[in-house]
């Protein structure tokens, strides 16, 4: 069973234990994807922060962008987190946008500070 938002799966969170040797090819394919698609996300949030998340989001390791509530702000604050490679600066301006024009910052903010 594949999840629909694999990011928390991915960054953070503990590792389901190893499935059976009939299964493990699956499941060391499944976690190279994963890494390889959160390589290209940090590349592309490195460039522009928003498109990023966004491509995260295309990419189903984000919930809906649209949506927001807790579960985007945790699945995002972890992706700021624990990526690898990402620029400092772009993550400050995810962190320090205006609470005004995104709703999310402020919950984005507070799941940073507490992983």
């Amino acid at each position: 069973e594949v999840r629909t938002h694999v990011l928390a799966d991915a960054l953070g969170a503990d590792l389901p234990p190893e499935p059976p040797l009939e299964r493990l090819f699956t499941y060391i394919h499944l976690r190279k994807s994963i890494k390889r698609r959160l390589v290209l996300a940090a590349s592309h949030f490195n460039r522009d922060a928003k498109k990023g998340l966004q491509f995260l989001a295309h990419a189903r390791m984000l919930p809906p962008l649209e949506g927001g509530g807790d579960a985007l702000a945790t699945a995002v604050a972890r992706f700021l987190r624990y990526a690898p490679n990402l620029d400092k600066t772009a993550i400050g301006e995810i962190l320090g946008e205006d609470p005004k024009k995104d709703k999310n910052a402020i919950a984005t903010l507070t799941r940073f500070t507490d992983l």
